[in-house]
């Protein structure tokens, strides 16, 4: 899997290049996990989109930190009712505000030795519990001995490969079926990705977890910040002064 997914794809892909059932209530199957593209659109492709996306994200970040990147813990909290056959999905918890369906998480319960571990998606969220997409097999306790991890990669990552991966399909199908140029779309999410890029390149938004490349003799987590420069290439600093 690359710095994003399929779902995370088709969440940014408009209607127009979706599939949906004309009796739905409200659309949701555009949104639900498994929902399926139209027809026309290979998932062979997409996923090599991906690939290719993840490629030029980690040759531009690669004078910065080491890649590829890895996911890193964005969220934990304590099981707060026990897990057992007779409650395989539901898994509740202090506080859900941080999760949305597709998140990957962890579970990690040091009440066992050693520590049993099990990774699953989220499906559903609701309050103060949510549900997985697979059953949990281990019966879990409640309890500080028993943890939810979500796992993610840096914050804006995942955002700008799905982007990008967006725009790759919009300009292929959209030049296709429509106009040899690009889509305007594609294009807007090219940019948007671009942005974010840059502001990482340019030490606005860290990448937090990974291992920095800095000066050679010397730790760059060090140091609080990269040589921030605003949009027209001078330090923020300098741009305040003038």
């Amino acid at each position: 899997m690359g710095y994003c997914t399929i779902n995370n794809v088709k969440n940014i892909i408009a209607q127009a290049l979706t599939s949906s059932s004309p009796g739905s209530t409200g659309r949701t199957d555009l949104w639900d996990i498994g929902n399926s593209w139209d027809s026309d659109i290979s998932l062979t492709l997409v996923n090599e989109f991906i690939r290719w996306a993840g490629d030029e994200i980690d040759s531009d970040l690669s004078e910065m930190y080491r890649t590829p990147l890895f996911k890193i813990s964005h969220g934990e909290w304590y099981l707060e009712q026990d897990i057992n056959e007779y409650n395989p999905t539901t898994v509740v918890v202090s506080d859900t505000t941080n999760l949305v369906p597709g998140d990957e998480i962890i579970i990690i319960s040091t009440a066992f030795d050693p520590a049993i571990k099990e990774k699953h998606i989220v499906a559903t969220v609701d309050d103060d519990e949510f549900t997985t997409v697979d059953p949990i097999f281990t019966d879990f306790p409640a309890g500080e001995e028993t943890r939810i991890v979500r796992i993610v990669y840096p914050p804006a990552i995942t955002l700008v490969c799905a982007r990008k991966v967006a725009a790759n399909i919009y300009d292929k199908y959209f030049s296709a079926q429509a106009s040899p140029d690009m889509s305007d779309y594609g294009n807007t999410l090219r940019a948007m990705a671009m942005d974010q890029m840059s502001d990482i390149l340019n030490g606005i938004i860290i990448l937090h977890g990974q291992k920095r490349i800095g000066n050679r003799f010397a730790n760059s987590n060090l140091y609080d910040r990269y040589q921030i420069l605003g949009r027209e290439g001078n330090d923020t600093r300098e741009l305040k002064k003038q």
